[in-house]
């Protein structure tokens, strides 16, 4: 308690020595959480020592030293109990940050992006800052700082082509050396963001397949989610699913030691991710049968229900935008219905039939009917794309991939198509006018093409 009684004490050294002290005895985590040490000053010391050390800083930011800052931002990041809620510690911290990124070595790189992902405090421009500094650096960047760097982009749902591009190589060239959490980190980074990458992945199932029996239920889910997304081909993918093994670890890790929880816990969410895996195995399987060849082995079944009855349990929350659509959809004389939980799992947020008696728009409703299959509107607003862009997620591109493999003809209406429709409406009738043109257009699209809608912007 002294430092926080003589915090106007501090200077900008002492400031960063007091945080680093404290933090080192909590071991940071990629997912954001630190392990304490069981000797650690507890909870409400903790807090008074970032409020007073974040206060601190704010006012000797332009003391700090370049390294300094680095150490600081991590060490805050790791005490906090919740996470970014120094405002104005993190806004004093961007503004330095941004004027000496290019002063940045790969571990001030890493730690400044890792704490703003850490905190979940948006930070655009310091991020865009930080992909350049990356991209400039010389000397190879170690294992720890790509897994964090790459992570921390992943986690702010922040694509950068050039960045991803040229860190296939060194994570190849590392993957030997990262540890297990980082490996996995690494392939849900390049996932998460839709970044396919094949040579890597094709690496990191070489690598992973000599770790199965070191990764924990995170691990295991996370690393299956990822393959699943980008469905990258090659004999590693079989060399990683195709025995058995990871099927028993999962077994083992998730199933037999019930690593899950009650609903809402990040193991319900391990849960999700593996059902999602089981449903890329199975179309691998067919794929690979009616070609001649052997089949994965699936989760053991028990497990394997579980995982379909908490992927298939999760409501979904209509929100005013879905209902618009779905008024919409009602108007152009279509039968809609809303949140239909299909055979695999998938909540489809609109599900559309012909109506025999259609009213406003009778040419719509034979245009769906024409269709002859199952067809599916998915309403995707602006958590379905990376942050402040019109490309879609690694959950989106994986979710409109399987549920065409299911036969549903998609129709992907997303946020800002829709807005466009009608960017000026003088009247509610009007917009509402312009709206059932919009979809009645992507009705007439997908009956022409008869496939997915799929291909244009953002879709």
């Amino acid at each position: 308690m002294e430092a926080v009684s003589r915090k106007h004490e501090l200077n900008q050294q002492a400031v960063s020595n007091l945080a680093w002290a404290y933090a080192a005895r909590r071991t940071p985590c990629a997912n954001g959480k630190a392990v304490v040490a069981p000797d650690a000053p507890g909870e409400d010391y903790v807090a008074d020592l970032v409020d007073a050390l974040t206060e601190r800083f704010i006012e000797l930011r332009s003391e700090v030293a370049t390294q300094g800052l680095s150490i600081t931002a991590w060490a805050i990041a790791t005490l906090e109990k919740d996470g970014g809620s120094h405002t104005a510690f993190y806004a004093a911290l961007e503004q330095e940050a941004l004027k000496r990124a290019s002063e940045f070595n790969q571990q001030s790189i890493s730690n400044v992006a890792w704490s703003f992902a850490t905190a979940g405090v948006q930070a655009p421009a310091l991020f865009s800052a930080i992909a350049e500094s990356a991209l400039a650096l010389e000397e190879p960047v170690l294992p720890q700082s790509l897994h964090n760097l790459l992570w921390s982009f992943a986690r702010q749902a922040y694509a950068h082509d050039r960045l991803f591009q040229r860190m296939i190589k060194p994570c190849i060239a590392a993957a030997a050396e990262m540890t297990s959490q980082s490996l996995v980190g690494t392939a849900w980074a390049y996932a998460a963001l839709g970044y396919s990458a094949p040579a890597l992945f094709q690496a990191l199932a070489r690598e992973s397949r000599l770790r199965l029996p070191e990764l924990s239920a995170q691990g295991l889910a996370n690393l299956a989610w990822a393959f699943a997304v980008v469905d990258v081909q090659g004999p590693e993918m079989d060399l990683l699913f195709g025995d058995g093994h990871f099927a028993e670890r999962c077994h083992l890790v998730i199933g037999k030691e019930k690593a899950y929880g009650t609903e809402g816990s990040t193991h319900m969410e391990h849960l999700r991710q593996l059902h999602q895996w089981e449903l890329w195995r199975q179309a691998r399987s067919q794929a690979a049968v009616a070609a001649g060849h052997t089949a994965w082995p699936p989760l053991h079944e028990k497990l394997r229900a579980t995982c379909h009855r908490v992927f298939a349990s999760r409501k979904g929350r209509p929100s005013h935008f879905q209902r618009q659509v779905l008024e919409t959809a009602l108007s152009l004389g279509l039968d809609a219905e809303e949140e239909v939980i299909i055979e695999e799992g998938y909540s489809i947020d609109i599900v559309l039939t012909p109506s025999p008696e259609g009213h406003g728009a009778p040419s719509a409703a034979d245009q769906a009917h024409s269709l002859q299959s199952k067809v599916a509107i998915e309403v995707d607003g602006p958590s379905h794309f990376l942050y402040r862009s019109q490309r879609p997620s690694g959950s989106t591109v994986l979710k409109r991939r399987q549920l065409r493999g299911c036969g549903w003809t998609l129709i992907p209406v997303p946020f800002f198509e829709w807005s466009a429709a009608a960017p000026r409406p003088t009247t509610k009738k009007e917009q509402a006018a312009a709206q059932r043109e919009y979809l009645a257009g992507l009705l007439a699209r997908a009956s022409s093409d008869g496939r997915m809608i799929d291909d244009r912007s953002g879709g």
